[in-house]
């Protein structure tokens, strides 16, 4: 029965998140494409087998008369909650590019809003939902707690055991909640085993864990075991809390960059790294037993990736559709062939695919070895 309802725990959160931040991601496209008189054949959330839908005329502007034509829409919910699409006329390899009220009789400037609008509105959400935490429960100060804030796939603290939530109250032999003096005497131990008490919940666990060797700032050896620890909030002003918003979303963004050409040069390993639906369902259960405001903040971080993720210049993402207008743009107008684009983000389609599947292979692997 514990397992059923902790189950239910991670998998209840995993869903409603996923579902809001793709159907506003999808909602931004389909709003803009709405204003640029497109048609819009269907708007799904999830993939596979539809499980409801309904249809819906919906009146359009095509052309550049003020005469509107009513223009069909289904609206549905398929089996596969891990995305969501809005099916724009003109845009499946089989339909007729020059049909009125398809994608590419639009001019540039709205076929680029119309692609763009999704990520925008994952970004705008992600504001909204740090202006949300920022006002209500804080923003992060300099100072810091002894529990755990995030821990680094891959690191000594992960292949522990240790969690973000999990308190440190003692290392080797210092027992203290004060960081600096735990922060020190994991430092100092660089490649040899220490001993870690932790406090989860109503439980304290031991745990030994063999600091990785690296340079700090000052160019000194020190050990280093992949935790973040949790900052001292502090209760803001909407304005502030939005501010706070925006400059996470810059650091955010700037990270993602940084941890991509990372992995791009080899510098850190793919594998221990990227994480798919398996990872992101585990770690939603995990922070979801900590709280709604804890739920928010990873519901903002996960609504950034998936922003910066669809930029990304993958055919079948938005970013992939945004390069070949961008071809368009250096080409001084000259389309690609809408029919040779269709099949290109068909075949990207494809390969996005076996990434996912390679991906959750990946998170299933390291699932694995943590259970056994």
């Amino acid at each position: 029965m514990t397992f059923i309802i902790n189950t239910l725990y991670t998998i209840i959160p995993f869903l409603l998140i996923l579902g809001v931040l793709v159907f506003v991601h999808e909602l931004g496209h389909y709003w803009a494409a709405r204003r640029a008189g497109m048609k819009v054949h269907e708007f799904a959330i999830g993939f596979g087998n539809v499980l409801w839908s309904t249809k819906r005329k919906v009146p359009v502007r095509v052309g550049r008369s003020d005469e509107m034509e009513l223009d069909e829409t289904t609206y549905s919910l398929r089996a596969i909650p891990l995305g969501g699409f809005v099916r724009i006329a003109g845009m499946d390899p089989g339909e007729d590019p020059n049909e009125p009220g398809s994608f590419s009789t639009k001019s540039w400037g709205w076929r680029f809003t119309t692609l763009i609008a999704g990520c925008v509105m994952n970004f705008a959400l992600a504001v909204l939902l740090y202006g949300l935490i920022g006002s209500f429960h804080g923003i992060p100060t300099d100072r810091v707690t002894s529990e755990i804030g995030g821990v680094v796939p891959g690191t000594p603290a992960a292949k522990a055991g240790l969690k973000a939530g999990d308190k440190i109250v003692a290392v080797n032999d210092i027992k203290t909640e004060e960081v600096s003096r735990l922060r020190s005497e994991i430092e100092s131990h660089p490649g040899r085993p220490v001993q870690v008490v932790i406090r989860r919940g109503e439980e304290t666990l031991t745990r030994t864990l063999t600091p990785t060797a690296a340079k700090d700032e000052a160019g000194q050896t020190v050990g280093r075991v992949g935790v973040a620890f949790s900052p001292v909030f502090e209760r803001v002003g909407p304005i502030q809390a939005l501010g706070y918003g925006v400059t996470s979303i810059w650091t955010m963004t700037r990270m993602t960059f940084e941890g991509l050409g990372a992995m791009i040069t080899r510098r850190i390993g793919f594998k221990d790294n990227i994480g798919g639906p398996v990872m992101i369902l585990q770690q939603t259960g995990e922070v979801a037993q900590r709280g709604v405001m804890p739920l928010l903040h990873w519901m903002a971080m996960l609504s950034v990736n998936l922003g910066i993720f669809n930029l990304l210049p993958i055919p079948a993402l938005d970013g992939g559709r945004l390069m070949f207008l961008l071809i368009e743009a250096v080409r001084f107008g000259r389309r690609v062939d809408p029919k040779k684009e269709a099949y290109v983000h068909m075949a990207g389609f494809v390969l996005l695919l076996l990434f996912i599947l390679t991906v959750t292979y990946n998170d299933l692997s390291r699932a694995l070895s943590n259970w056994f």
